[in-house]
């Protein structure tokens, strides 16, 4: 606080086990050392190192402190893949102190203390939610893409400008993906007279991006249909079940496939379409993914040829 006089005794620290900034007790068998002080910019506060000992009717003081001054930055914490309509904690900035050493623009103008100003290239892609001068940002995604988010910061001394890579990326659902499970069984659960295939998998939801990137939230609302294709159902199933889902934290959801046929077994095939939409938490939209091919026979059953 402006004037303010503070007075600190070594021997305090040592006798109450003061602890440091990193959580670290002031040892107790610690009799001698170095001690320096600074101030973290310049014209922030005048001190002195004063030296006691009252038994030996002594003092000595040692005023000649160290400036430090803001050397370097980065952010910390980056997030680089924004959902389309959702707003992250981009990062934080992070600041580096050397003595007297810019080693960026020197001649910063924050005066006491530090500053900062989050900038995006594109803020039709990706926009700053809110203030633009705190430590951290919060990024809105606004549309699919990707752009660049720059950070600067100074002090009295200097200033340093951060330009994170990879850029931003806003995401949007495209496609699902095959994540995990078998080729599958003999389907156990056909009326009598009938035998086909079942199988699960994991579906994973993905972006635009190539190679694609899962989108890695929970609730999106996975809808479906199956379409038999016109002169494609060589096994003359009566009717295909879908199975909507709703993702886990890490974008994926069950879907289940399966066929029954009295012409199983048999080498004929029934060739569908799957259609798929995803509707989003974060904005409330919904989206067309890319087709699935399933092909359907007695002793297998493929989505997309997997």
């Amino acid at each position: 606080m402006p004037n303010q006089t503070l007075a600190i005794s070594i021997n305090d620290l040592r006798r109450t086990g003061a602890k440091d900034d990193k959580g670290h007790a002031f040892p107790q068998d610690i009799w001698s050392g170095q001690v320096g002080w600074s101030v973290p910019w310049k014209d922030a506060g005048r001190g002195r190192l004063l030296q006691s000992n009252p038994e030996a009717v002594m003092a000595r003081n040692f005023s000649c402190g160290e400036v430090m001054e803001l050397c370097g930055a980065d952010i910390a914490y980056l997030y680089n893949y924004i959902l389309d309509g959702q707003t992250v904690d981009y990062g934080t900035i992070e600041i580096q102190t050397c003595l007297n050493i810019c080693n960026g623009t020197p001649g910063g103008s924050g005066g006491f203390g530090y500053s900062y100003q989050w900038t995006s290239e594109n803020s039709g892609i990706a926009s700053i939610s809110g203030d633009n001068s705190n430590q951290s940002a919060n990024v809105f995604g606004a549309s699919p893409g990707g752009t660049d988010i720059e950070a600067n910061v100074w002090d009295s001394w200097c200033q340093i400008g951060i330009y994170p890579s990879p850029p931003a990326t806003v995401q949007i659902p495209t496609a699902l993906r095959i994540a995990s499970g078998g080729s599958g069984s003999a389907n156990g659960s056909c009326p009598a007279g009938q035998a086909g295939w079942s199988r699960v998998v994991q579906r994973a939801v993905v972006d635009q991006e190539v190679p694609p990137k899962d989108i890695q939230i929970a609730n999106q609302t996975i809808g479906e249909t199956v379409t038999v294709n016109p002169g494609g159902n060589g096994l003359n199933l009566a009717s295909i079940a879908t199975h909507p889902g709703i993702t886990d934290a890490t974008g994926q959801y069950p879907d289940s496939f399966f066929d029954c046929s009295p012409l199983c077994p048999g080498s004929s095939t029934t060739t569908a379409t799957q259609t798929n939409t995803d509707t989003l938490p974060t904005n409330g939209n919904t989206y067309n993914l890319a087709n699935s091919t399933i092909v359907y026979e007695c002793t297998s059953l493929t989505i997309n040829g997997k």
